[in-house]
C-alpha cells in the first residue's frame, strides 16, 4: 500500500464535527475497543435509538418555489383564415388538374366545416409548435399538416366531387377572402377557463 496516499494521524488533532450533519446515537465506548466485553443493554438502546432515527418521519420539505409564469407568446396570425391566406397557401403549392383528379381544392374552401374545422386545428398546432426551435416544424408537417391537407385535398375529401379551380405547380392555393365576420381576431380572445 502507498503510504503516500494515507498520511498518518496526528493523535493530537481530532477532526472537527460536521454541525450541519444529523447528529446520530454514539455507540457505546466498549464496542470501539477490540476485545473489550459490550454491554448487551447499552447495545440494545443503542440499536433502539437508530432504529427509532430511522423509522422518524423526514422533515417536512420546503414548498418549492413558486415560478413565474412565462407570457403566453402572442399569435403570429389572428385567426385560421388569416394564417392559412398569409402562411399555409404558399407552402401547399399544388398544380390543381380539376374535377375528379385529386389534388382538389375550392378557393371558398371555409364554407365547408370539415375544411374550416381542420385548418383551425392545424393553425393552432402550427403556432404551438413554431416555438420549437429543433423539430417544431417538422412535427408540424408530418403529424398535422401533411395529414389533414391530405385528407382535404384527397379523392376521399370534402371537395373531391366538386369543381376545383385549376392552378399551375409553384402557385399558392386559391383563396377568396371571406366576409368579415369569420374575420375575427383571436389575439384579443381569452383562452378559455381563464377568468378575465
Amino acid at each position: 500500500m502507498n503510504d503516500d496516499m494515507f498520511p498518518p494521524e496526528d493523535p493530537e488533532t481530532e477532526p472537527e464535527p460536521d454541525t450541519d450533519a444529523e447528529v446520530a446515537p454514539s455507540a457505546p465506548a466498549a464496542a470501539a475497543a477490540p476485545g473489550a466485553m459490550v454491554d448487551a443493554g447499552a447495545m440494545m438502546v443503542f440499536f433502539s435509538e437508530l432504529t427509532e432515527r430511522l423509522r422518524a418521519p423526514a422533515p417536512p420539505a420546503e414548498p418549492p418555489a413558486e415560478k413565474e409564469e412565462a407570457p403566453q407568446p402572442e399569435l403570429v396570425f389572428a385567426n385560421a383564415i388569416a394564417w392559412f391566406d398569409g402562411w399555409c397557401r404558399h407552402v401547399y403549392r399544388r398544380k390543381l388538374p380539376g374535377r375528379g383528379t385529386s389534388p382538389n381544392w375550392r378557393e371558398d374552401w371555409w364554407r365547408d366545416p370539415e375544411a374550416r374545422t381542420r385548418i383551425d386545428s392545424i393553425w393552432r398546432a402550427w403556432e404551438k409548435l413554431r416555438l420549437d426551435p429543433a423539430t417544431g416544424m417538422s412535427v408540424w408537417f408530418k403529424d398535422h399538416g401533411d395529414y389533414h391537407m391530405g385528407v382535404l385535398m384527397g379523392e376521399g375529401g370534402p371537395f373531391a366531387t366538386e369543381d376545383s379551380p385549376k392552378s399551375k405547380l409553384g402557385t399558392p392555393l386559391p383563396h377568396e377572402r371571406p366576409n368579415d365576420a369569420l374575420l375575427g381576431d383571436e389575439r384579443d380572445v381569452p383562452a378559455p377557463g381563464l377568468d378575465t
